[in-house]
């Protein structure tokens, strides 16, 4: 998933960055350096990991861009 997730999180870096946000169950390597790769890094994988389970659960989204920016909309975890 993360090279259909990848290109679309990539429109949404400057969004991510200035949010500054953790995203939960996502360890720290992910975040590499703490700059804003490692932020986008980051919230790919909190993105495959939703869609993941959204797949899983038998509900999967019918608009990805959509999806991508609700997560978004709906993070509020400070770093």
């Amino acid at each position: 998933l993360h090279h259909i997730v990848h290109p679309m999180v990539s429109q949404y870096a400057k969004i991510l960055i200035n949010k500054n946000l953790c995203f939960d169950g996502i360890d720290s390597s992910y975040y590499l350096l703490n700059d804003e790769n490692g932020i986008v890094n980051a919230f790919e994988e909190y993105a495959v990991r939703c869609l993941t389970e959204s797949f899983k659960g038998g509900t999967p989204p019918t608009d990805l861009a959509k999806y991508i920016e609700e997560l978004i909309v709906n993070l509020n975890t400070p770093r």
